[in-house]
C-alpha cells in the first residue's frame, strides 16, 4: 500500500478508534480510565492539527509527542509520530550569540516575544512569523533585535550590548588651603580696619594735644598702627587672590 493510499486508511482508523472509545465509554464505566486515556490520545491528534494550521509548530510538535506514546492506540500513535517528524522538518530555529564588552557571554537573560527562554549556544526553536529577541545583562544593559522567519529556515541573531558607560570622576569640592586663605584674608581686612581706625586717632589726639611740637616718641604709635594697618591690608588683599584661585580651579 502506498503512501497516498495509506494515509486516508489511517486516518478512518483513527476516526473508527474514537468512535469506539465514545461508545465503550458510555457502556462501560469499569474500564474508564484506559478509555479516557485513548480518548486524550486523539484528542491530542486533533489539537496538534490544528495547531500545525495556526503555525504553531512548537506546540503542534509537543502535541503531537504526546500522542505518540506507547498509552496510545497503535493507528494513533503511528500517525502523530509521523506528524511530529513532519513539523520537525519544518521547525524553524535561531541561533543567538550575545556579545557583551567584545566577548561571547551566557550570562544574559533572553527573552523571546516576551517569554523568557534559555540561553544555551543551541539553536532555538521558533514559529514561523515575527518576533523578537531580547538580551539582558544583570547590570541593566539590554540588546534588542526585530526578526522574521520562514517554515523550515535557520538563523543567526547576534545581540552586541552597548559598552558600559565611562567611569563619573568624583567631585573634588576645594581643598581646605581655600578656605584657610580666605580666613586669612577675612582677618587682614579687619586687622586692616582696626588698625586704620586706631591710628587715625591716635593722629588726631596728637593734632589736638601737641601739634607742632609732638616727638618722634608721640608719632611712634600713630606711624606703628598705620603701618600694621597697611601691612593687614596686604596680606588680606593676596590672602583673597589666592582663595579665589583655588575657588575657581575646583
Amino acid at each position: 500500500m502506498n503512501a497516498v493510499i495509506a494515509r486516508p486508511v489511517i486516518r478512518f482508523g483513527i476516526a473508527v478508534v474514537l468512535l469506539a472509545v465514545q461508545a465503550r465509554a458510555s457502556f462501560a464505566t469499569e474500564t474508564a480510565p484506559a478509555d479516557e486515556t485513548k480518548e486524550a490520545c486523539v484528542d491530542a491528534h486533533e489539537r496538534g492539527q490544528r495547531l500545525d494550521l495556526a503555525g504553531k509548530l512548537r506546540a503542534a510538535r509537543e502535541t503531537f509527542m504526546s500522542c505518540a506514546q506507547e498509552a496510545c492506540p497503535l493507528l494513533v500513535r503511528r500517525e502523530c509520530t509521523e506528524l511530529a517528524e513532519g513539523v520537525a522538518q519544518r521547525q524553524p530555529s535561531v541561533l543567538v550569540t550575545v556579545l557583551a564588552d567584545g566577548a561571547e557571554t551566557l550570562d544574559a537573560r533572553l527573552s523571546l516575544d516576551g517569554d523568557e527562554v534559555v540561553l544555551s549556544g543551541r539553536p532555538l526553536d521558533v514559529d514561523p512569523g515575527a518576533h523578537v529577541l531580547r538580551a539582558a545583562l544583570p547590570d541593566g544593559r539590554a540588546a534588542q533585535q526585530r526578526l522574521t522567519i520562514r517554515a523550515g529556515e535557520q538563523q543567526r541573531v547576534t545581540l552586541t550590548v552597548p559598552p558600559r558607560p565611562p567611569a563619573r570622576e568624583p567631585r573634588v569640592g576645594p581643598p581646605v588651603a581655600a578656605f584657610v586663605s580666605s580666613g586669612v584674608a577675612a582677618l587682614g581686612v579687619g586687622s586692616f580696619v582696626v588698625f586704620g581706625i586706631a591710628g587715625r586717632s591716635l593722629e588726631s589726639d596728637r593734632a589736638h594735644g601737641c601739634a607742632h611740637a609732638c616727638t618722634e616718641t608721640d608719632l611712634a604709635p600713630v606711624r606703628r598702627d598705620y603701618l600694621i594697618a597697611d601691612i593687614s591690608l596686604s596680606v588680606g588683599v593676596v590672602a583673597a587672590g589666592i582663595a579665589t584661585w583655588l575657588f575657581l580651579r575646583h
